[in-house]
């Protein structure tokens, strides 16, 4: 650092100054009429790091910081033209590269003549105390911003909590040390004429009749701390049936007031009453069911023993007679003979018809992944005569594996197919076809099912009769026509609804007839 040795005279400024300028604590500079520095002081070179000589005329500003310097000089031209006093705020450059805030006053000075001879000003350090400033303004900002965000918060989470409060569906009451009314939701209003008036009011002020009820009971209790929980509280006054809780509410440990929250379930309660009747019929049905039942297997152990067993003994008798003393008896006592016969096997299969429909039930259903192939190879043998005897051709697709129940489905192929053969034209070899494909059916969600289709080159039927097929003991012909007994495809039917599933019948007259049956490819059981 220069010292004051060091510094060159101006001739304008005697040593006597310069010595007080020297010691001063305070940076000093001085300006001639030209608006040139012409002087600065020890301290101001001290600061800076800079000569003397490199601080004269416009030399001081480059130890301005660019962003101040054109405010500076703004400011300092224009008070000097009018020979006034100003003071200013910028940042110097220290010896040690580090822009420090001065505060700089200057002042026009004038010769003992009155004659105007330029300015001299001061300059003192005030970076700390601005800095302090700037950082105390920064924080007052910050919290005033903090404080203002929290109230904003507050009076959001207030509008929220209102809308809250008052959107639920269940009555919401807070009450007070006092048993006074706080606060209550729209729900609450409405469900017991409340308006705002009723705010401060004490319980029994607004319920006399309420003293020592429950609901005056609870409130008492949730006050002592307990939280109370109802699961059917009956309201005396609303005459509605509540689901209710009473929260004692807490502020630092005290207990200041008791939330009340109770939802309506007078509609549960009244289904409850109601499914309650429903149960007790149910257990007078289903203890009627159960007779039933029992019939129904009395009936199954009589149709399989007794009512079979005269059958086979009259079939048996006849034959007997037939064969001993057949050639004494006229023709038409043979006649009566083969109708009775006639007569006992269309019993017998009737019987054991009905007897397989009734077995139908769902508490056997063994549902597992089958091969179609599988079965209608099995049907196909198992009818192996009456193919052979009519000539007739079956034809099939390779068939899926899909989930069933195998016997079942079994018997309604063998039903399908017995029935395609059963009503073949006279003469003409029946054809029948078996295939399968998967279908999307609209009216049943778009579920996907299996379209299992068994048509045939037969006698068909009218059409009008595609629903009433499918009903027990419903024939489309004469029994001595085509044998059968009314209930295969019932049986059919039967099946297919067991398989979560249903069949259909298409159909003209001497144009064949085609049958459907659907099974959802993936079953809920």
């Amino acid at each position: 650092m220069p010292d004051s040795k060091s510094l060159k005279k101006s001739p304008d400024i005697d040593d006597r100054f310069r010595m007080i300028a020297d010691t001063a604590p305070i940076l000093i500079w001085m300006s001639g009429i030209d608006k040139q520095c012409d002087f600065v002081n020890k301290g101001w070179l001290d600061f800076t790091g800079q000569t003397f000589d490199s601080m004269l005329g416009d030399g001081w500003e480059k130890c301005i910081h660019p962003d101040d310097l054109e405010r500076c000089f703004s400011i300092f031209s224009s008070h000097f033209d009018k020979r006034q006093p100003y003071e200013l705020e910028y940042r110097l450059l220290r010896h040690d590269g580090e822009f420090r805030w001065m505060c700089d006053k200057g002042v026009p000075r004038y010769e003992t003549d009155g004659e105007f001879s330029g300015y001299i000003g001061s300059c003192s350090d005030i970076h700390d105390a601005k800095t302090l400033n700037d950082v105390l303004e920064e924080k007052v900002q910050a919290r005033t911003a903090e404080i203002l965000r929290q109230t904003q918060e507050l009076t959001r989470q207030k509008e929220f909590s209102d809308i809250v409060f008052n959107a639920s569906i269940d009555v919401i009451v807070v009450y007070g040390k006092e048993l006074e009314f706080l606060a209550v939701n729209q729900a609450a209003k409405k469900m017991y004429g409340f308006t705002d008036s009723i705010l401060g009011k004490k319980i029994l002020e607004v319920y006399p009749n309420a003293e020592n009820g429950q609901g005056h009971r609870d409130v008492l209790r949730a006050l002592s701390g307990e939280t109370v929980h109802n699961l059917v509280y009956k309201s005396a006054v609303a005459d509605v049936y509540f689901e209710d809780f009473l929260i004692p509410l807490r502020k630092d440990g005290e207990i200041y007031a008791v939330l009340v929250v109770a939802r309506d379930i007078s509609h549960r309660i009244q289904s409850e009453m109601e499914l309650k009747d429903l149960n007790k019929k149910l257990t007078s049905q289903n203890l009627d069911l159960q007779s039933t039942n029992e019939d129904l297997e009395s009936f199954n152990y009589i149709a399989s023993h007794d009512l079979q067993e005269p059958l086979r003994k009259v079939n048996m008798f006849a034959g007997r007679i037939l064969e001993k003393d057949g050639e004494k008896l006229s023709e038409q006592s043979k006649d009566y003979f083969d109708r009775l016969t006639s007569a006992t096997s269309r019993m017998q299969n009737l019987i054991q018809s009905l007897l397989e429909y009734s077995r139908m039930n769902s508490d056997d259903i063994r549902f597992a992944k089958t091969s179609l192939n599988k079965l209608l190879k099995e049907v196909k043998s198992g009818l192996e005569e009456v193919i052979s005897e009519k000539h007739a051709v079956i034809e099939n697709d390779d068939l899926p594996s899909i989930s069933v129940v195998p016997l079942q489905f079994q018997q309604l192929l063998h039903n399908l197919v017995s029935n395609a053969l059963k009503y073949a034209k006279p003469d003409i070899a029946p054809i029948i076809r078996i295939s399968a494909e998967t279908v999307k059916i609209e009216d049943r969600g778009n579920r996907e099912f299996w379209k299992i289709s068994v048509s045939d080159n037969g006698i068909g039927f009218d059409p009008v009769y595609k629903h009433k097929i499918f009903e027990l003991f419903q024939r489309l012909h004469g029994k001595m026509e085509y044998e059968g007994t009314g209930i295969g495809l019932a049986i059919c039917r039967k099946i297919a609804h067991i398989h979560h599933g249903f069949i259909t019948a298409d159909s003209k007259p001497g144009e064949g007839s085609v049958f459907n049956v659907y099974i959802p490819v993936k079953i809920k059981l």
